[in-house]
């Protein structure tokens, strides 16, 4: 049986385990990932954030204590751009101290992925570099 548990009471026993080099994994809610990860269902092995790059997805907190799993799309003025797959505006001003994790592989609808993958490191560019053509659909589909 699965319990469903708040990322905030989980986030020191995180910290604890990626400070001893370990992995972590569990199951995050929310659609903002969609399609990549399915809140509720698909799961994500976090390892510590030595080195992040672009098409990265990580495990940060944002200044009003909410936890959130997003990708990194890009760094400018030491500044961390982050967006959900399911998303068309970025999030800014995200700063390095505020990144716990990063994903190493999660398994979507019962297939694994590593995230250093090349086929869905390009699918992934894909979906970021598709985010314009996403926002003029959801603007035409909004009115």
């Amino acid at each position: 049986m699965k319990k469903q548990v708040l990322i905030a009471d989980l986030i020191p026993l995180i910290k604890e385990s990626l400070d001893k080099d370990k992995h972590v994994i569990f199951v995050p809610s929310g659609s903002s990932m969609l399609p990549t990860l399915i809140g509720g269902k698909d799961e994500v092995t976090l390892a510590r954030p030595d080195y992040l790059k672009p098409l990265d997805i990580v495990l940060y907190e944002r200044e009003d204590g909410i936890y959130v799993l997003h990708r990194l799309i890009g760094i400018k003025n030491g500044e961390y751009l982050m967006l959900g797959d399911n998303q068309v505006y970025v999030e800014r001003g995200i700063k390095r101290e505020q990144i716990i994790a990063k994903v190493i592989k999660f398994t979507h609808r019962g297939k694994k992925t590593d995230c250093s993958d090349r086929a869905y490191r390009f699918k992934s560019n894909l979906r970021v570099k598709s985010r314009l053509v996403r926002k003029i659909f959801k603007k035409i589909k909004g009115k």
